[in-house]
Order: structure tokens, then sequence, then C-alpha cells
């Protein structure tokens, strides 16, 4: 009967990491450069947005709302924008496409219709809808 030698796999070597927050600091080799670096890298990305509102967008909705014709958008206005979206755009970071968009019941839009008179009505942009991907 043969017997199986069994053999150690070698260990795959992990890449250093490049420190891309200043250039002239050292690539992360060691497991504990890497962690520190990646922890690093967490604690900015998952950081909470600062809520100070947007100073171009909240006078662009002070001059609607103190306008004298100053009136809600009407579900024609929501349902012609959105059969006017370009179907080959790219979603945004919210991964809503225009063709999900256009493919909307008519709750749908009176939904969307409500969050937008929403935010004329109370003067607040949502952070979310503040964010552009271009």
């Amino acid at each position: 009967m043969e017997t199986h030698q069994e053999y150690e796999r070698p260990k795959t070597a992990i890449p250093p990491i490049r420190n891309q927050s200043t250039p002239n600091k050292p690539w992360a080799k060691s497991d504990q450069e890497k962690a520190d670096l990646f922890g690093a890298h967490l604690a900015e990305v998952f950081s909470p947005h600062h809520n100070d509102p947007d100073l171009e967008i909240t006078q662009q909705l002070l001059a609607r709302h103190m306008s004298s014709n100053h009136v809600p958008f009407t579900f024609q206005e929501i349902r012609d924008a959105v059969h006017r979206l370009n179907n080959k755009k790219t979603p945004g970071a919210d991964l809503v496409t225009p063709k999900m968009l256009k493919e909307l019941p008519r709750k749908g839009l009176h939904t969307l219709l409500y969050i937008y008179n929403g935010i004329l009505r109370t003067h607040h942009w949502p952070k979310a809808l503040k964010t552009q991907t271009w």
C-alpha cells in the first residue's frame, strides 16, 4: 500500500498595499500596517456626512418659494419629465435607471410628486439627492 505524503501548500504572499493618503508614505507591508490602512480607509468612507445645507440649492429653493408665482409641481410635470429621460443614461448611486422610472405605475409617480413638493414645502434638500455622478 502506497503512502501519500502530505505536502503543505506554499503560502501565497499577499502584496503590499499602497498608502494613497500621502504620496511620500511607504507601502503597507506588514499585516498590522495593512489593517491600520484598511481601518483608516473604512473610517473615511463610512463617516457620516455633514448635514449643512448646500447654499446654491437653498437659494434656488428659497427663490422659488418666495416668488409670487410659486406653485407646486403637478402630476403632468412629473410624468412629462420622466417620459423625457434618456434610456441610455446610466443609473446614479441609487441604481435607478430611466427605464425603471418610466415603468413606474401611477401611484409611484404620485409618490415622486409628493417627495418633490415636500422638498419645496419644507426647504429641506435630502443629502441623497445632492450627490451626482457625471
